[in-house]
């Protein structure tokens, strides 16, 4: 090879080398390049998201301002309605209050008149009844009176010709043993006479045991009186027997009181009272 041919080959070499390290040098420029524009891409988009989102936060703050603003003139509007709209209600309401107890307060006249009519005709009757039930009774305890006095006069004659008959001397104890059999026998034949009415009236149970007791009273009477010498078991069995007349007397007048309170008959029948029997 010729020094020629050495220089020349030697040269290509040389710029093939200078073209690789040129090629090199491009493409590290163009990657500090690219790395130059990616950082200021990112720094620029790093500063318009601040400034975005300073404006983003500048605007969210003046729509929420702007929104509260709103809520709170709907509010006041809604309240200022409301209020108006419950005023109308209550005027409504008050007008048909009024309307309602204007009606009713006429009705309520026209009923109390009807209710004080039908009273008052109510009371008129009422007193026309009561007059005639009281006139009523006092017929029937008139009628009472003069039916029942006879009875009440005997049932008191014989419970005090019990009585005294007690006290009787030995000799008059015969004509006071006919003297009560006379009104045992008036007794009992003014039961019979009146039985419909005592039955009526519910007090022939109590006048039947009065009966009976006077003629218990009569029998035992009778054996006192004709005993020559009566014991003292007699005496007191006598007297037993009277307590019991009594006790029916007693009953006697009172369910006949009760008929005829306000007979003079009533009054003497029961202004006797009933009395202790006397030592025999």
């Amino acid at each position: 090879m010729s020094f020629l041919d050495y220089l020349t080959t030697a040269g290509f070499a040389t710029l093939a080398s200078s073209a690789a390290i040129l090629g090199a040098g491009r493409f590290l420029l163009r990657k500090l390049v690219e790395k130059t524009i990616d950082a200021r891409f990112d720094e620029r988009l790093e500063a318009v998201k601040a400034a975005n989102a300073e404006r983003l936060a500048t605007v969210s703050a003046g729509l929420k301002a702007r929104a509260d603003g709103e809520l709170e003139f709907i509010k006041s509007e809604f309240a200022k309605q409301l209020a108006e709209l419950g005023a109308q209600w209550k005027r409504q309401a008050d007008e048909r209050l009024e309307q309602e107890r204007a009606r009713y307060a006429a009705d309520l006249e026209i009923l109390k008149a009807g209710l004080q009519k039908r009273a008052s005709e109510d009371l008129e009757r009422s007193k026309a009844m009561l007059t005639a039930a009281a006139q009523d009774s006092l017929e029937v305890a008139k009628l009472r009176r003069e039916l029942y006095r006879p009875l009440n006069e005997v049932i008191y004659r014989f419970r005090n010709t019990a009585r005294d008959s007690l006290r009787a001397p030995g000799d008059d104890r015969s004509e006071s043993a006919n003297e009560l059999k006379v009104l045992a026998e008036r007794i009992a034949d003014l039961l019979y006479e009146l039985r419909y009415d005592l039955e009526r009236d519910g007090v022939f149970p109590t006048l039947h045991s009065y009966k009976a007791a006077s003629n218990a009273f009569l029998e035992r009477f009778r054996q006192h009186a004709a005993s020559t010498a009566p014991d003292a078991t007699t005496a007191g069995e006598l007297v037993e027997v009277y307590r019991r007349l009594d006790q029916q007397y007693s009953d006697a007048v009172a369910v006949l009181r009760s008929l005829v309170s306000s007979t003079a008959a009533a009054r003497a029948a029961g202004s006797a009272g009933s009395a202790d029997p006397p030592a025999v």
